[in-house]
């Protein structure tokens, strides 16, 4: 199944053009899911200009988002790309990613032009999306990690999109494992701490920025379990973005996840 790239957005192509003419009577190629890019903006401020004639000394873009859309107005999807406003139906699952540019999956009513959401992931930076190569670090590797670090190595060498390399100085990207939340340190080694998820890091060897993180919830001696499913949380993540929606739709809904940490923080 190919994905075909449209200014905001990408569409599934279920069976090409003569599978939607014989379909049309139903109106089924009107109802594909899509997955379009674009900031989580205010109706206020989805303009080319932003955020900067309305913002406050002090205040970032997010809490002016929040705060727009407190005194009334709604929570969109801002298209920079071709200035595409897209009205969301669901104004609860924005909040998260007010002023973050992000996926939103689902399907497009073109006369209202809303987007009826399935689902929100944040977009991933160049440096994801180009990385070839990936180093998996775990800090010390107590306990369960020691085994979790070695179930993630063989789902990325499995996935095959990424070298494994010895040495973190020459990969593109670290894969952080640890107990609990990664905070820029590993909450292992200091003692008995219980142990309630396992998360992982995707971050900068260069600068130390994170930039993705997710986690499950996992207790003692199931971090293994905890590590592949994270890594494949990962990978849906990214091949969304590289044109397959396909096993992004299918992802468990049920899975718990947090709102992605800002980058860097």
């Amino acid at each position: 199944m190919r994905l075909l790239w449209e200014p905001g957005g990408f569409q599934r192509n279920i069976a090409g053009v003569a599978a939607c003419a014989l379909l049309a009577a139903v109106s089924v190629c009107a109802q594909q899911e899509q997955a379009f890019r674009g900031v989580i903006a205010d109706s206020t401020c989805a303009t080319a200009a932003g955020h900067t004639p309305m913002l406050r000394p002090g205040e970032t873009m997010a809490e002016c988002t929040i705060e727009c859309v407190k005194k009334g107005a709604k929570y969109v999807l801002f298209s920079s790309e071709n200035g595409m406003v897209y009205q969301l139906d669901d104004q609860t699952k924005p909040r998260a990613f007010a002023a973050r540019m992000v996926a939103v999956i689902g399907n497009l009513d073109s006369t209202t032009r809303t987007i009826r959401i399935s689902d929100i992931i944040p977009a991933l930076p160049p440096k994801v999306m180009h990385a070839k190569s990936v180093y998996l670090d775990c800090g010390a590797c107590a306990g369960g990690l020691a085994k979790a670090r070695q179930a993630a190595l063989l789902e990325v060498q499995d996935w095959k999109r990424f070298d494994v390399v010895p040495d973190r100085r020459k990969a593109d990207l670290i894969f952080q494992l640890s107990e609990n939340r990664y905070l820029g340190d590993f909450d292992t080694g200091k003692g008995s701490v219980a142990v309630d998820a396992t998360q992982m890091a995707v971050t900068d060897p260069a600068t130390g920025e994170i930039l993705w993180s997710d986690y499950v919830r996992s207790g003692y001696m199931l971090e293994s379990r905890a590590a592949i499913a994270l890594i494949d949380n990962f990978r849906v993540e990214l091949q969304a973005q590289e044109g397959d929606l396909g096993p992004l739709l299918r992802r468990d809904k049920a899975r718990v996840v947090k709102p992605p940490a800002q980058p860097g923080k």
